[in-house]
């Protein structure tokens, strides 16, 4: 789901026949998609569950893993996903920002 509305938004103003002709294009942009988002929260979960980023011995110091959630992790995670479904919906003009013609 969150993968297809993800797609929906890269594509608002594509126009309906365009988006009709271009079905699979659409559908291989949200698996895309849907597979990058998995890997990123899979990703995620195990740098939270491995816990313990470094550990010295001596004098006791531990430095545990923190989820990178600053407007720099989150701008890669972006474009992340912008360039799985741009593999797909680049070629057959989906991403173009003009009026569309059917």
């Amino acid at each position: 789901m969150r993968a297809q509305a993800y797609v929906d938004r890269l594509i608002f103003k594509a126009s309906k026949c365009a988006k009709e002709r271009h079905t699979n294009q659409i559908m291989r942009a949200a698996c895309a998609v849907a597979e990058t988002m998995y890997r990123q929260g899979a990703a995620a979960e195990a740098a939270g569950d491995s816990g313990i980023k470094s550990e010295t011995t001596g004098a006791v110091r531990v430095e545990y893993v923190t989820a990178d959630n600053s407007a720099e992790g989150q701008a890669a995670r972006e474009r992340e996903l912008y360039k799985a479904a741009e593999m797909y919906l680049l070629p057959c003009g989906l991403l173009f920002a003009g009026v569309f013609a059917c």
